[in-house]
């Protein structure tokens, strides 16, 4: 508004259409614009005009049907997991009502809704020292009497703590743990 509004006042002190083009950088034809605009409805008509703009993509219905699927349990509405995640909600949403949302469209339907998106936090249960002990000797001893020929695998090599959790999830290039074991072999 300010901008346009100085454009009028520096044509009202003499300057032409191609100078105050040149010290907005904007073009002549947006400068006989304003002038237009301010000959026929005076200083408001310097103010944006009411705009339809892009449609919502979430209407009513669908931001109803999100607010129902994140009170209710995924399982509930056939789905194979215990959480809601924006994209099994899109893909719902474009199955059930036919509404092809984006997950990223999705993510800021919650916020509107007053909800929040969260990680869940998982936490290891207590273990039991002597029940870990008598596990991993069962183990130690299942490991010394396989053969040579037999391939040892191990479901989480974090329970036992040979190696960090960090270090079991991270390969350097060559395959092999990137952080030393305890006994200082890779």
């Amino acid at each position: 508004m300010a901008v346009r509004a100085h454009i009028v006042l520096l044509s009202s002190r003499g300057y032409s259409a191609s100078q105050i083009a040149k010290i907005h950088d904007v073009t002549g034809p947006m400068v006989y614009k304003w002038f237009d605009r301010f000959d026929e409805e005076g200083p408001s008509g310097l103010y944006d005009r009411d705009r339809d703009g892009r449609p919502k993509k979430i209407t009513d219905e669908v931001e109803e049907e999100i607010e129902r699927l994140l009170e209710g349990d995924p399982t509930e509405e056939g789905e194979n997991a215990i959480r809601w995640t924006t994209g099994r909600i899109a893909e719902h949403l474009d199955r059930e009502l036919g509404a092809n949302v984006h997950p990223e469209t999705v993510r800021d339907a919650p916020g509107r809704l007053e909800y929040s998106w969260t990680r869940p936090r998982r936490e290891l249960p207590p273990t039991d020292p002597e029940a870990y002990r008598k596990r991993l000797a069962a183990i130690v001893e299942a490991v010394a009497e396989a053969d040579e020929e037999t391939s040892v695998l191990v479901e989480d090599e974090t329970i036992l703590g040979a190696v960090s959790s960090a270090s079991a999830h991270v390969a350097t290039r060559g395959g092999a743990a990137g952080r030393q074991s305890p006994r200082g072999k890779r």
